[in-house]
């Protein structure tokens, strides 16, 4: 006498009553592929999520110090006109020798005191440059601040190399750009 009911039964060429019991391996792999894939493209927003951001934030960053800088030179505007606070692209600035926080500067001391810590917080960038111009018109003075850097594109491998520094690839350089009159 058989033990197992013949519900559960199964010979060659029969359908069981109940229906399938299970999962067929074919099943599972597709839905194991099908969850990989919606993993996969959940990290890639959030990484992407992470370069957007990081890019905002470069650019409220360059913005904040061209607008330092411009409110700078309106406080100092007697010297805007004489050009010293003028910037060429890859300039370097050593220290000013007096601290203009600390004691008290003559203005054109003091043009150059806010030109190196502008100088400085641009070079902080990744790449960061900057070039300020001045045309006097008359009475009034058009000043021109640009500020460019560089953002990082994709990452490259650094296995093999004695740098720890990892090295990038098709990064793209961002200018800003603002005028006014002082």
């Amino acid at each position: 006498m058989d033990m197992m009911p013949k519900l559960f039964s199964k010979r060659k060429g029969e359908e069981n009553k109940l229906g399938q019991l299970g999962f067929s391996l074919i099943e599972v792999l597709v839905s194991v592929f099908v969850i990989a894939i919606g993993s996969l493209l959940s990290a890639a927003m959030v990484l992407n999520g992470a370069r957007i951001n990081s890019s905002s934030y470069m650019r409220q960053t360059a913005q904040q110090y061209a607008y330092d800088i411009i409110d700078k030179m309106r406080a100092n505007s007697s010297v805007v006109s004489l050009g010293n606070y003028a910037l060429a692209s890859n300039s370097s600035l050593t220290a000013p020798a007096s601290d203009c926080k600390a004691s008290i500067c003559s203005s054109a001391d003091m043009a150059t005191y806010d030109l190196y810590q502008f100088w400085s917080d641009v070079h902080s960038l990744p790449a960061g440059d900057s070039i300020i111009t001045t045309t006097a018109n008359g009475t009034q003075t058009t000043v021109s601040v640009t500020i460019s850097w560089s953002e990082l594109g994709s990452i490259t491998s650094v296995r093999g190399t004695s740098s720890a520094a990892p090295t990038y690839t098709n990064n793209t350089s961002i200018r800003l750009t603002m005028q006014t009159l002082i």
